[in-house]
């Protein structure tokens, strides 16, 4: 296709016209106040996407192709299949006479390139893609996602983003990364497929702000396909290694097989951290907890809600650097209560202040609070030992302490004595025992196991192993006791606080609902281990299919029917957007409940269900569907809608 006309009208009108070749092509356009930038497998595709971005609008469209036809007195070829080109009409304006048709479409306009004379040495093949875009065969009409459809699916990404928050917090960095980078790259994919749609490019760079404030506040790292002018190669830099990408679509298909790929890796737990033994036992209290961390680092950096900017000019690095011990004491508390935490966001944003504490005061003064932030760190003991908040322990500690401060003397009751007994023998040795109750021997040995009826054998066989000793006088001298101030100093074990997990409370709630339904779950496999989970958590019938192909997806859609299932779950981290939108199509002309539900994770498919069916907020409130839809679905009475 030659591009020379579009070129010269271009350069005549004051532009310059440059190319950049690099595996693929950009095309830079530039005047005074104005860049604009195409990127296409060669120079035809890379202008042709410039010029879409300059001349959106049927009306300009139709100036510029009357303009090549006048300056190269050739006859325009055919306009774009589609949208037919209207010719605008004169209006009475003071500048312009000019009208834009209300039912005008963007157009391809490199098809309204004057077609004088053909170049078959610039003509280039057509690039096979591996994730078809469509869902026909040949012969069949085109299945096409509406800019309607595509805008739905933007907006519930930004849904799920909301929604996974909690987990993004808890995430480890390179978790963090991933996850962001597959949500950006599947916004990015819809808009390439709908060019030129300002509501949905709109919706895309909302997604990124947010994502980007995200990044601010968990400081996981760089993510560059949150750049406005990046490649979707460049965008998966950093995130997978040596990995091309012709399209937006293919990256998000590569960095979700990413996420698959390192959540498989042993070791490692649904956040990426590698230390989940060394969280039991668990805190008692994981908000004190979260306090006590916050307040330890917001003493040095700041609040932990300020942003970046602010703690820069807000912190001194002296300051920080004198105070890494008890930053990596808040590292410490907050790792053992990440999965018992009762405010994830919260701890998110301690995490994220800590990461930035430890890139500003360099590798010299942090490298162990550097190594406590790591994916891979494991303490050597649990954490709540680490922390000397190991409720055993501390008990023990406690008892040693209460038998020491009340050794026993000459004369004591014998009821007293055998209660000291009791609490002895469970924190010391009978060599230690004996040290202790030096004043008391003859007391000791006056004592029978008819004194010990009521104990356990144990206890009656360390009493007469206790008097072995006393009776043959042991030298106990040389026995060690723990020190009395090291005993003093045991934190005593705080009572156990019962904690109300809010993903059982809202599957509580979601259950009530999908109990006894059928479901139809698409995802990227046929998963048994999936399906027999969804199962046991909503207590329903679940149907799990691959619609990883056009022709397995055709099937899906011809199964889905008014009497066949009550909810239909689409996988849409695994799935191409073409495919959610279709499928989404069928399931609304049956009428049945169409959820998102991102990849699939159990917790992940219960919170999109909550949030279809308006269940995140409040107990049984269902206002998001249809009576309808609610009535055929359930078999029992649901509560009005709030």
């Amino acid at each position: 296709m030659n591009t020379d006309h579009v070129k010269d009208m271009l350069e005549r009108l004051g532009y310059r016209v440059v190319f950049r070749e690099n595996l693929w092509t950009e095309c830079l356009v530039v005047t005074d106040g104005e860049v604009w930038n195409g990127r296409g497998m060669d120079k035809t595709g890379s202008l042709r996407d410039v010029v879409r971005r300059m001349f959106p609008s049927a009306a300009s469209i139709s100036l510029l192709s009357r303009a090549l036809a006048e300056t190269t007195s050739v006859p325009l070829g055919p306009a774009s299949h589609e949208a037919e080109i209207v010719e605008p009409q004169p209006v009475q304006t003071e500048d312009v006479d000019l009208v834009v048709p209300d039912h005008a479409e963007p157009v391809e306009l490199m098809d309204l390139v004057p077609v004088a004379a053909p170049e078959p040495e610039e003509t280039v093949p057509e690039i096979s893609r591996p994730e078809s875009t469509t869902l026909q065969e040949e012969n069949e009409p085109e299945i096409v996602m509406t800019p309607a459809e595509g805008l739905e699916i933007v907006r519930e990404i930004a849904r799920e983003i909301e929604d996974e928050r909690g987990d993004l917090a808890l995430m480890t960095t390179s978790d963090q990364r991933l996850h962001i980078g597959a949500w950006i790259f599947r916004a990015r994919a819809v808009q390439e497929k709908l060019l030129s749609r300002p509501e949905i490019e709109e919706a895309v760079h909302k997604i990124a702000l947010r994502l980007t404030v995200l990044c601010k506040q968990f400081w996981p790292g760089s993510v560059r396909a949150l750049q406005v002018y990046t490649t979707p190669t460049q965008g998966l830099d950093g995130l997978v290694s040596r990995k091309m990408a012709r399209s937006w679509s293919d990256a998000a298909q590569i960095i979700e097989q990413e996420i698959e790929m390192v959540a498989a890796q042993p070791g490692r737990d649904e956040y990426g951290w590698c230390d989940s033994a060394s969280l039991v036992p668990a805190s008692p209290d994981p908000g004190a907890v979260l306090v006590e961390a916050v307040a330890k680092i917001e003493i040095l950096v700041g609040p932990v809600s300020m942003s970046a900017d602010e703690r820069e000019r807000w912190t001194n690095r002296t300051r920080i650097v004198r105070g890494v011990d008890q930053l990596i004491r808040a590292a410490h508390l907050l790792r053992w209560t990440r999965k018992v935490t009762t405010d994830r966001h919260t701890w998110g944003l301690a995490m994220g202040a800590l990461r930035w504490a430890s890139r500003m005061i360099g590798e010299t003064h942090n490298a162990t609070l550097r190594s406590v932030l790591s994916d891979g760190f494991k303490p050597p003991r649990p954490w709540a030992e680490v922390l000397g908040r190991d409720p055993v322990i501390n008990e023990r500690a406690r008892l040693q302490r209460e038998v020491m401060q009340r050794t026993p003397s000459s004369g004591w009751p014998q009821e007293t004595l055998l209660e000291w007994l009791h609490m002895a023998f469970q924190v010391f040795t009978n060599p230690q025992i004996a040290k202790l109750v030096s004043q008391a021997r003859e007391d000791v040995l006056g004592l029978t196991s008819e004194d010990f009826a009521d104990a356990d054998r144990n206890t009656r066989s360390r009493l007469r192993r206790l008097q072995a000793i006393l009776r043959e006088q042991q030298d106990v001298s040389r026995i060690e006791l723990p020190p009395l101030s090291a005993s003093d100093e045991a934190v005593d074990v705080a009572p156990r606080r019962k904690i109300v997990d809010p993903a059982e409370a809202l599957l509580e709630r979601v259950r009530e609902v999908t109990e006894g339904k059928r479901i139809l779950f698409v995802g990227n496999r046929e998963d048994e281990l999936l399906r027999e989970r969804l199962e046991k958590d909503l207590r329903c019938s679940v149907t799990v299919r691959d619609g990883g192909n056009p022709k397995r997806m055709r099937a899906i859609l011809s199964a889905v029917t008014p009497s066949a299932y009550d909810f239909v779950l689409m996988a849409t981290g695994f799935n191409n957007h073409v495919a959610d939108a279709t499928l989404c199509r069928q399931a609304k002309a049956c009428g049945i409940p169409y959820v998102r539900v991102s990849k699939g994770r159990p917790l992940a498919t219960v919170r999109a269900l909550a949030r279809v069916l308006n269940l995140d907020h409040g107990h049984g409130a269902v206002t998001s569907l249809s009576r309808r839809q609610i009535a055929r679905s359930s078999r029992r009475d649901l509560p009005e809608p709030a």
